[in-house]
């Protein structure tokens, strides 16, 4: 991706904050990969 939308200290603030979401969600065990996620789960993802 060439273009900034962002000025950095945005962009880093921005990564932070959803690095941080994404740990939380490993760490309470609401992430679940992909490959483990089932066909309704996938298929109630795609409708929203």
């Amino acid at each position: 991706m060439g273009r900034q939308l962002f000025p950095p200290d945005v962009e880093e603030y921005l990564h932070k904050i959803c690095l941080n979401a994404i740990l939380r969600a490993i760490e309470s065990g609401a992430f679940k990969p992909p490959e483990e996620r089932t066909n309704l789960e996938l298929l109630q993802l795609s409708d929203s």
